[in-house]
């Protein structure tokens, strides 16, 4: 169940990151490092 919830949180973030790019018209390129870097962040807050 914790890895499920997890998963959910890390895709929340990274859709909310991509949501901004698209507001702020970030090249696609930029948003998708932002993304990945906003998942590896998400993903290590989590495990602590």
């Amino acid at each position: 169940m914790k890895a499920t919830l997890s998963i959910l949180i890390v895709f929340i973030v990274a859709l909310a990151v991509g949501m901004a790019g698209d507001y702020f018209e970030v090249n696609r390129y930029i948003k998708y490092v932002l993304m990945i870097a906003a998942i590896i962040v998400t993903q290590k807050l989590l495990r602590k």
